[in-house]
């Protein structure tokens, strides 16, 4: 909910969708939301360098979930505890990887920082004691990083060959609102980093979309039947995607 009504006070609030949501600035690294019972009340906690315009981005890619915490609280009635937003990345913690839920084991011990996938769906993240959530959010940006960079130029290979095209390099970054971009002068192809999250299957879309574009500028008839001929299932692939948004975790 990338749209609406918006205005803002510098500093102490802002309203979004109708919603008014108290900002309060702190000596933190991460942007915190927090919706109260009984009435959805909605508190933010944000860095003190944030920008405000950062802030009220942040707030916007979050809105789905607070509306909908908003609407379950009020269902119900009072909540036991505040339901907060953003994840705090400790043992037991669920997060995604390949389409996949993955429970968080976080092991604290000397020496370097480690992101290492065990059997059973477990996620280790080793860091030294007292690590930060900014830290922990770190390590498993790497993580994905680290395996889109791993497997991201295999598919590549795959494709140029199948499709008779040839990327000139590829860039993997966090993107707001796109899941990939084509330099059409350049080859350059962009990946969203989010997309160590999805399925390999959406993966592999975004890469083959951004890869027709090298053949097809715009999307024409003409590039909708080169993804028809390459992806039959395309359409549905981009349907799961929009159905799951780029998420706004901090």
């Amino acid at each position: 909910m990338a749209n609406g009504c918006v205005t803002i006070s510098p500093m102490s609030s802002l309203t979004l969708n109708g919603i008014s949501i108290e900002v309060t600035r702190k000596k933190i690294n991460t942007l915190r939301i927090v919706v109260y019972p009984p009435d959805g009340r909605v508190s933010v906690s944000a860095p003190l360098e944030a920008s405000d315009e950062i802030v009220r981005q942040m707030v916007l890619e979050r809105m789905d979930w607070i509306v909908s915490a908003r609407r379950k609280m009020q269902a119900r009635g009072a909540a036991a505890v505040p339901a907060p937003a953003v994840p705090q990345l400790v043992s037991g913690e669920e997060v995604l990887f390949r389409g996949q839920r993955l429970t968080l084991r976080v092991v604290e011990q000397p020496g370097p920082a480690q992101a290492v996938l065990r059997p059973g769906g477990i996620l280790e993240l080793r860091l030294r004691r007292g690590s930060t959530v900014a830290q922990r959010a770190a390590l498993l940006e790497d993580f994905y990083r680290d395996y889109l960079a791993h497997s991201v130029p295999l598919l590549i290979q795959k494709w140029e060959k199948r499709m008779g095209v040839q990327a000139s390099a590829l860039t993997i970054r966090r993107m707001k609102t796109r899941w990939g971009s084509c330099n059409f002068r350049t080859h350059r192809i962009t990946l969203n980093l989010e997309l160590a999250r999805r399925s390999d299957a959406c993966l592999e879309l975004v890469l083959v979309h951004e890869l027709a574009h090298l053949l097809e500028h715009g999307h024409t008839p003409k590039f909708r039947a080169l993804m028809s001929s390459y992806l039959p299932n395309w359409k549905t692939l981009e349907k799961e995607l929009k159905k799951k948004p780029i998420s706004g975790n901090a």
